[in-house]
């Protein structure tokens, strides 16, 4: 059985670079709009409950899409995981600390446009989230299909991402 260990959703985004995927409304659902055509980045940080338990591997990112313009093709992201443990000897004023991408496969674009899909990541370029642990999640799609095959040349809306342990 999976459980949730975090649930993030379009307004708690961190926009990082330019151009950065658009905080939008879609049927009055906030939604981050990834480009078609260059790839994008963009991210989410949090503390880890200090009454959670150690989240160890195997996890999952699952990232909740839809397509409003394309029904055919693939599409692909990659997370990029970052954590840091109060006390930890890492000067984060000039210094990250991010483990390896992850990549999802080409995963199809729904059948009918505007469907909602789920495409999963995942982690295996990660240790553990520790109780009190500060972690940053970055999301990118490869619409260049630099790592991905991402075949759809339109944007894709995201509606939410969960990290989830099974």
């Amino acid at each position: 059985m999976s459980i949730t260990r975090f649930l993030f959703k379009p307004r708690e985004a961190e926009y990082l670079t330019l151009p950065s995927p658009q905080l939008q409304l879609a049927n009055l659902r906030p939604v981050l709009v990834f480009d078609g055509l260059n790839d994008q980045i963009i991210a989410w940080s949090g503390i880890v409950p200090t009454t959670s338990p150690i989240i160890a591997p195997p996890i999952e990112v699952v990232i909740y899409f839809f397509m409003p313009n394309e029904n055919i093709g693939t599409v692909g992201f990659s997370v990029t995981v970052e954590t840091l443990t109060p006390l930890d000897p890492i000067d984060i004023t000039n210094t990250d600390h991010f483990h390896g991408p992850n990549f999802s496969l080409s995963t199809i674009i729904p059948a009918n446009l505007g469907q909602l899909g789920a495409l999963t990541v995942p982690i295996t370029n990660f240790f553990s989230f520790e109780p009190g642990d500060y972690i940053r999640l970055f999301i990118s799609r490869d619409a260049d299909s630099t790592n991905i095959q991402d075949t759809s040349v339109t944007d894709t809306y995201i509606l939410a991402v969960e990290v989830k342990t099974n």
